[in-house]
């Protein structure tokens, strides 16, 4: 067995150091400037299942606190961004103690431009409850991001277990001709549970190198091939399992407000494992993955649509299958009043080698908020949100209802002339 990835909190480190290196030289020059943007949350939430188990629970409140600092630096040719993240909850019955956790962010990005060639480097650290890491948003900040690893079996109401991630990322671009790009692409995934009670889950480790070719056929049309291959290894089955993949994609914009993007490909993995009497898998799989998103971008009203499926490392101990759906609208009604609202939707198959002969997880999630702009920099925000969860494993569905009101403070970019940003 080769030795296990990781310490997070030390990679994180070497992080931040490389990434404020990246900052001085991505910044240098005349015109580089720092804009710092504050922002501090406080919500309250009644949850009708906030351990989301299939039995009657009675409801639970809960009220978080989340603040961060955006700190973004901006050069002639490059800029960096760092988010340091903290959030902490409390419950308002004794009996919902153990759900409470103290969540610690930080996302780091660097990108520098050469005269034919440009590099950018980021991370994501994350320090969360399971709780939390399991539950993929509706409404995310971002369109897009690291999703959830951990599939558990339906034993989050009897886990409280805390969750390290570590995401690295490398891209390096070369411009080949006026049209025509090439970039390389490095990446690495650390899990890992520092006071691991789950017979479940397992710490794992994931690297891909990619490479991609990136051409402008016209003003509208773009299309891309890439390739890669991954190293994935998890702890608790010893799986080593290596996965190789080719992709082609298209983009383009449909309307002036519309844009569509298109991605196919295939992907095999060769993977041996340790099973749980001991015996040695060896096997190969070959998956079809794809990913489709229409866009759509205008002074009042944003949509995203996306779904795909993808393989996945996961915290069963392989790689999985995911097949994953994501909407959302966002609209502007008045200068003050906007809604989101957003449709999160996966499946996850557990190969039937794993613990308990494999499972499914189906899980869905919708949310819907409105935000009043108070003044520029104070934002009051009220919602609803449900989750479904099915698994075929004997642990059964569960569902969860939510209303929250919550509370902001968002500091102003200068970036953006002061526009508050989300």
């Amino acid at each position: 067995m080769r030795k296990q990835f990781l310490n997070e909190d030390r990679l994180a480190a070497v992080g931040v150091a490389l990434l404020g290196l990246a900052a001085l030289f991505a910044t240098r020059g005349a015109r580089a400037a720092w804009d710092v943007v504050p922002a501090v949350g406080l919500t309250t939430e009644v949850d009708d299942n906030a351990r989301l188990v299939p039995i009657d629970q009675p409801s639970s409140t809960r009220t978080a606190l989340d603040a961060r600092l955006r700190m973004r630096s901006f050069g002639d040719r490059g800029e960096a961004f760092i988010e340091p993240r903290f959030v902490t909850d409390s419950y308002a019955d004794q009996r919902d103690a153990p759900l409470e956790s103290n969540d610690l962010f930080l996302l780091t990005n660097a990108a520098y431009n050469f005269e034919r060639s440009s590099i950018e480097f980021q991370t994501d650290y994350r320090r969360e409850s399971v709780l939390r890491s399991e539950i993929d948003a509706a409404l995310p900040e971002v369109d897009s991001g690291p999703g959830a690893v951990d599939t558990g079996a339906g034993t989050l109401g009897t886990f409280t277990d805390e969750r390290k991630r570590l995401d690295v990322g490398l891209n390096v671009g070369f411009v080949l001709s006026q049209r025509t790009n090439m970039r390389l692409e490095l990446s690495r995934i650390d899990v890992g549970y520092p006071n691991q009670t789950s017979l479940v889950r397992s710490p794992f480790d994931d690297n891909t190198l990619g490479i991609a070719l990136i051409r402008q056929v016209d003003q509208r049309n773009q299309v891309t091939a890439r390739a890669y291959f991954s190293d994935f290894h998890a702890v608790r089955n010893d799986n080593n399992s290596d996965a190789f993949g080719v992709q082609g994609a298209f983009s383009r914009p449909v309307s002036e407000t519309w844009s569509v993007e298109f991605s196919a490909g295939v992907a095999r993995t060769d993977y041996t494992f340790r099973t749980v009497t001991g015996g040695i898998v060896d096997n190969a799989a070959n998956n079809f993955t794809f990913d489709a998103g229409f866009r759509k971008r205008s002074e009042l009203t944003n949509w995203t649509i996306q779904v795909g499926r993808a393989i996945d490392p996961n915290s069963n101990g392989f790689l999985a299958a995911r097949d994953d759906l994501r909407v959302r609208v966002a609209h502007q009604f008045r200068t003050r009043l906007s809604a989101s609202f957003g449709v999160r939707g996966s499946r996850v198959d557990t190969p039937a080698e794993t613990v308990g002969g494999g499972f499914e997880r189906d899980y869905w999630r919708a949310s819907f908020e409105v935000d009043w702009q108070m003044t520029p920099r104070w934002l009051l925000t009220t919602g609803v949100d449900h989750v479904m969860e099915e698994f075929t494993a004997a642990t059964g569905d569960a569902t969860s209802n939510a209303v929250l009101v919550g509370v902001r403070y968002q500091g102003l970019s200068q970036q953006a002339g002061g526009a508050r940003q989300r």
